[in-house]
């Protein structure tokens, strides 16, 4: 422990590190931190939170968290500023752990490049706009990076057993805040072995290797267990007391081969390849993943140390795991590319720079220079996600601040209820996400709209009562416009696609 602490503290005192893993994150999330955009997980507090929805879900380390540090309702910029330290807090432990792995032999413009290059990965933002889950992501990983690296400092130095029991409460803490930090683990431990193998001045046995790795396997299965019997506890006592609620909005089918293999395969590739061209940093992720390779078998081969080969195959593929194991492409289960990026360049570069003949010929520079254009590019494409998601947003206000002035302008509102027709998609996923979870639903669309409509300022009128059946006198009402008519009794408001 003591080692990464000191290699944390040199690289708070590298200033030119400090100064483009920061200016990384914010190209990345500047725009983010700055404008509020508004989605169903940001208003659903009162369920997940203080509610019991994120208890019968088993993230029982994302309600512990949230209900902490009283984190129980909407908070922008402040909750989201947060998150990007987070992120920043993890390029930090990433670096001083290899720092501490390596003895500081690496290029100090390698941690540049691991910090800038994770933060920069545009997979980030997928976690980033939820917020009733965005600081527990990159906190439960962040923990399980931390553990990750204590595990290997304690069998290389300490031999201490009993610290095992905090790394697997650790352990069940962070993935009761979110799974994909176990993916992220497998990868880590990875990483540090690697390293490890590679930097050691006396050559590592298999024998060694193999030791890592169980243990490394223990303390994942020990802290699932964990988190699963803790889970279970907790789902029997709300199910005792009638708060356990089905959470399809959590579920993640595992494939179950109702297709075979290979078709599941050929469509997975279509989603991310042939059919997908919009998503750059899946093609990113593959060439960078295809160059690591490439720079371990020459290292393992040059160095004569043969384990870091198939052991960077063995990462790749850990990092894969979810990928190959669910039916939905969900990016914002992938925290551990974002990790596995920062790395495979930083890998890239320092294999450029360990060879004599591509420094003679200033290729170490080339390579350097790809590497912070693909960066920049990542900023711009993480950027990208997070203004569309912004421009969905506003349309959908605007669109509810014309229904506000209109009810106000043309409606006869005393002694009326608002009536809402819900027909299909709708142009914001909130209604859709609010349909198929929650009974309740006009309760979670009123405070969606008084919220990201802003009812109460441009209508002078807000929706305290809604209803979703259809009233008798529905047939008989007076058209206004696309979105709203009126009845005798009621006022009608029909949420479509268009």
């Amino acid at each position: 422990m003591k080692d990464l602490y000191e290699g944390i503290k040199k690289l708070l005192q590298d200033k030119a590190f400090i100064v483009f893993v920061i200016f990384a994150a914010l190209l990345s999330f500047g725009f983010g931190i700055t404008h509020v955009s508004v989605g169903i997980d940001d208003l659903c507090f009162d369920r997940y939170v203080t509610g019991t929805w994120m208890l019968s879900a088993n993230r029982w380390g994302t309600w512990a968290f949230y209900n902490l540090f009283k984190i129980t309702s909407f908070s922008p910029f402040w909750l989201e500023l947060l998150t990007v330290t987070t992120y920043f807090v993890t390029a930090l432990v990433m670096c001083g752990s290899l720092k501490a792995i390596t003895k500081d032999k690496l290029n100090r413009v390698s941690y540049i490049v691991l910090g800038a290059g994770y933060i920069s990965f545009p997979i980030l933002c997928f976690q980033f706009l939820y917020q009733s889950t965005n600081i527990t992501v990159a906190f439960s990983n962040l923990i399980f990076i931390l553990v990750a690296y204590l595990i290997w400092d304690n069998l290389k130095n300490h031999k201490n057993k009993l610290w095992f029991i905090l790394y697997v409460f650790l352990g069940a803490f962070s993935v009761a805040c979110y799974e994909s930090c176990i993916q992220t683990f497998a990868v880590v431990a990875l990483i540090f072995t690697i390293m490890w193998v590679l930097y050691s001045e006396e050559k590592v046995k298999f024998k060694e290797i193999f030791i890592h790795g169980v243990i490394y396997i223990l303390v994942l299965a020990i802290s699932i267990g964990l988190y699963f019997g803790i889970g279970k506890l907790i789902t029997m006592h709300l199910e005792k007391i009638g708060q356990l609620h089905d959470t399809p909005a959590y579920s993640t089918t595992i494939f179950e081969m109702e297709q075979s293999y290979k078709e599941f395969l050929d469509q997975r590739y279509k989603e991310l390849y042939s059919e997908n061209t919009n998503d750059l940093f899946v093609f990113i992720l593959t060439g960078a993943s295809v160059g690591f390779i490439v720079c371990a078998v020459i290292q393992g081969i040059r160095q004569k140390k043969y384990h870091i080969i198939w052991l960077s195959i063995f990462m790749v593929l850990a990092n894969l795991v979810f990928l190959m194991m669910f039916d939905n492409l969900l990016f914002r289960m992938y925290y551990s590319w974002t990790i596995l990026a920062g790395f495979e360049y930083l890998f890239i570069y320092e294999t450029a720079l360990s060879i004599e003949w591509i420094r003679k010929i200033k290729l170490d520079k080339l390579v350097i220079i790809l590497i912070a254009f693909i960066i920049l590019i990542q900023t711009k494409e993480t950027n990208k996600y997070i203004f569309e998601d912004w421009r969905v947003n506003e349309e959908a206000k605007n669109k509810f601040i014309l229904i506000g002035n209109t009810i106000k302008s043309q409606c006869s509102i005393p002694g009326k209820k608002v009536v809402y027709k819900y027909e299909g998609l709708t142009m914001t996923s909130t209604f859709d996400w609010a349909v198929n979870v929650f009974d309740d639903m006009g309760a979670v669309i009123t405070q969606y709209i008084n919220f990201n409509g802003y009812f109460i300022q441009n209508s002078g009128w807000r929706w305290e009562e809604t209803l979703w059946m259809v009233p008798g006198d529905y047939e008989n009402r007076r058209v206004i416009n696309s979105y709203v008519s009126e009845g005798e009794h009621y006022i009608y408001v029909e949420i479509n696609q268009d």
